[in-house]
């Protein structure tokens, strides 16, 4: 099998963009938002704002893997 076919079956993944970043960003300040929420609703916000932190990394990076998709 030599190198061009290889390349033809697995195409190189999309470059990341400013419409990629700007999606993930967005998702991170809402996860963040919702996890400051959470947190002063149960009265802890140093737990509310680690909860933030983790959903929203995990928002944005779905939302910008999400985008590479189509």
């Amino acid at each position: 099998m030599k190198l061009e076919e290889v390349e033809e079956e697995n195409p190189p993944p999309p470059k990341l963009t400013k419409e990629y970043a700007a999606r993930g960003a967005g998702g991170f300040i809402v996860g963040l938002l919702i996890g400051i929420g959470l947190g002063d609703a149960m009265g802890n916000l140093a737990a509310g704002i680690a909860i933030g932190i983790a959903l929203g990394v995990a928002l944005g990076n779905s939302l910008c893997q999400e985008s590479y998709r189509y």
